[in-house]
């Protein structure tokens, strides 16, 4: 890098507050650079020569400790809080049963795929068969209008004949 170092780069990234995982790639083997890379803040340190099959498996890895640490995730006016299993919308809560919370945040999971009847069955409420109610049918109305009492656009679409579909704001 032609000004900065990549550990001040990372350096200046986490006193900024950003929390993007940093893997840094470099040249120096050092034990002692690896250290102080990992105490500034970085996510991973790969050293020349390395392969492309590593560093990808060590990209998805950071990934991957990243999701399970989640504890809220934002989609445009909206917040979900994992934890305490709330929504907010511009900072207002959004009362949820658990079923609708949990059929939300699938659908949040799988934006922009076509989620048929039999697979929010399965996957939300863990059943091998649709029931004869229409409990899918149901829990998707209410979730819709408590979401677009406060959004102005419809996030989750009926596609006929095939099933729902989470589009982003």
């Amino acid at each position: 890098m032609p000004k900065k170092d990549g550990l001040e780069v990372c350096k200046l990234i986490r006193q900024s507050g950003n929390t993007l995982p940093i893997i840094l790639l470099t040249a120096l083997p050092d034990i002692s650079n690896k250290v102080e890379a990992l105490n500034l803040g970085a996510d991973d340190y790969i050293t020349k020569p390395f392969s492309f099959p590593e560093v990808l498996a060590r990209i998805n890895a950071v990934l991957r400790r990243r999701n399970s640490n989640r504890l809220e995730i934002a989609i445009g006016k909206m917040r979900i809080n994992l934890v305490e299993h709330k929504l907010f919308i511009e900072d207002k809560e959004i009362r949820l049963t658990e079923k609708e919370f949990e059929l939300l945040k699938f659908f949040i999971e799988n934006k922009g795929v076509i989620l048929s009847k039999e697979e929010l069955c399965k996957r939300v409420w863990h059943y091998d068969f649709i029931p004869e109610t229409n409990i899918v049918e149901s829990s998707v109305k209410n979730l819709r209008k408590k979401i677009e009492e406060y959004c102005d656009k419809k996030l989750i679409k009926n596609i006929y004949g095939e099933g729902y579909i989470f589009i982003e704001e």
